[in-house]
């Protein structure tokens, strides 16, 4: 196995200290901020440290704490998306005209690297969009949200995701924000190769079909959404491939007359809603680090794919992964801890 090369550099991309490692455990879950932590023989890492680990794993942090402890060092971290979980200012209206990654990358720019304020820009941070999501509906209720929900909606909708990059020579943090590849590979869960497996799949009636969309200002203005099997959204009632049984809501927004219309508003809630449920699974898959059936190293966070379980398929999206003697792959936007900031950041409004 490729072993992990684990360096620790400050904030100016100078070298602190290295370890190179033939085996060690990592996390990496995209829908959460919760630390991190490996444990090496010898290692030097201050609070605020980069920490790049690649080889086996190819991966940027944030380091929080370092550890002594007598025979070996702690190092735990977070992950870059931590630099995501402020409240930032952006522009909803621009999202009509370029695409989602150019939006996300221009509001990060205009946050880490051209902000007014020098001492809030971060040394070499560049935000890059390598692909193009035209006409991506998103929940913004007004020009200010968080922007680690914006991220973490962007990968539920649209499989967009960021992923770091540090280059030491060119003192460069580097964010590219792009749709993973279209293509879809199908795993086979009961298949011997998979060691150990996970499945938890929200029920259909827990996915809302049906919306009912009121405006607070005025409940006299309201209009009723349908989703269709194809995943459209329309407000024709009699419209073919409507989804049966019924499973229904009523949400109100608030609205009033501005830079879009009602009718607008309501349709990007309804989409937003009837859409928190395209993942609405948790599927875990252990295999061996060089399984050649699943290639769990080539599968990257966004993937889309189809895992067979009992002859039934589920399409999923790869959300994390757990790397040490073997390999774990979590698919879905469901997670068991109920403490993680997912809980809160997907739930319906």
């Amino acid at each position: 196995m490729i072993p992990f090369n684990i360096e620790i550099l400050d904030r100016n991309f100078t070298y602190r200290s290295s370890y190179q490692a033939r085996e060690m455990e990592y996390h990496e879950d995209y829908l959460s901020l919760d630390s991190s932590r490996i444990v090496v023989p010898k290692i030097v890492a201050m609070e605020g440290d980069y920490i790049r680990i690649t080889g086996a794993a190819n991966r940027v942090g944030i380091v929080t704490a370092c550890e002594d402890k007598g025979t070996k060092y702690e190092v735990q971290f977070k992950p870059m998306l931590i630099l995501a979980d402020v409240e930032v200012h952006y522009d909803r209206e621009a999202l009509k005209t370029i695409s989602l990654e150019e939006w996300i990358a221009n509001i990060l720019n205009s946050t880490f690297r051209d902000n007014a304020d020098v001492l809030q820009n971060i040394t070499g941070f560049s935000a890059i969009p390598l692909t193009a999501t035209k006409n991506a509906v998103m929940e913004l209720e007004s020009n200010i949200g968080n922007l680690y929900s914006i991220i973490t909606e962007a990968l539920i909708k649209y499989n967009v995701v960021m992923d770091f990059e540090i280059d030491i020579s060119k003192k460069a943090l580097t964010v590219g924000i792009q749709a993973r590849n279209k293509e879809i590979p199908v795993i086979e869960a009961d298949f011997p190769n998979v060691l150990n497996r996970l499945f938890i799949i929200r029920q259909a009636d827990e996915a809302v079909n049906k919306l009912s969309v009121y405006n607070e200002k005025d409940e006299t203005e309201h209009m009723d959404f349908y989703m269709l099997d194809n995943g459209n959204i329309v407000t024709e009632s009699t419209a073919a491939g409507r989804i049966s049984p019924v499973a229904f809501a009523a949400v109100y927004i608030t609205h009033e007359a501005g830079d879009k219309t009602f009718a607008e508003a309501a349709y990007e809630k309804a989409f937003s809603y009837m859409h928190t449920a395209d993942y609405n699974n948790l599927i875990e898959l252990t295999v061996l680090n060089d399984d050649v059936l699943v290639c769990p190293e080539s599968l990257k966070i966004g993937q889309k794919v189809k895992i067979i379980r009992n002859n039934v398929m589920y399409e999923t999206v790869l959300t994390g992964k757990v790397v040490g003697k073997t390999t774990k792959l979590i698919f879905g936007a469901v997670r068991l801890e109920l403490t993680k900031k997912l809980k809160r950041r997907i739930a319906k409004k």
